[in-house]
């Protein structure tokens, strides 16, 4: 008769919606001065006109008669120096210019990646509800009061 009897039953329910968006980084003063490098043409090594330049004047000092005369060969192989030693300045600068080319790029590259948008959380929300059933039968006084009712009555 002292039977007791208890049941619990809970259940939670949780929503949660995050929102995303892509945003652009603020503009510093930093990230400025790399865009507007960035956008600055390309500049090869100044000094190779210098340099060649220089080469050109020993090329002609070396064939320089000192005595005035005008030698065929002599004008033959400076021709010859002189046509090599452009084609080695065109050479060089156009390997400047493609080094030159290839450090803009990585700039660019530089650049775009400090402005390029962020995808970032931009809002969420959460919902929630839980709901708790207890349920208790039995114990002593349950199997007690039908019988102080008897015997009441009686």
């Amino acid at each position: 008769m002292n039977k007791k009897e208890q049941s619990s039953n809970q259940q939670q329910q949780q929503t949660t919606t995050n929102t995303y968006g892509w945003q652009a980084p603020p503009i510093t003063a930093e990230t400025q001065a790399v865009l507007n490098e960035a956008k600055s043409p390309a500049r090869i090594d100044p000094s190779i006109n210098g340099v060649f330049g220089q080469a050109a004047n020993q090329i002609k000092n070396t064939y320089n008669d000192p005595f005035g005369g005008n030698n065929v060969a002599r004008e033959k192989s400076l021709r010859s120096n002189m046509l090599k030693l452009g084609t080695e300045k065109a050479k060089v600068q156009n390997q400047s210019y493609f080094d030159a080319q290839n450090q803009k790029f990585g700039q660019k590259v530089g650049a775009a990646s400090l402005t390029a948008p962020q995808l970032t959380q931009t809002g969420g929300t959460s919902t929630g509800n839980m709901t708790a059933n207890t349920t208790q039968q039995g114990g002593f006084w349950t199997a007690m009061i039908p019988s102080l009712v008897q015997g009441a009555a009686a």
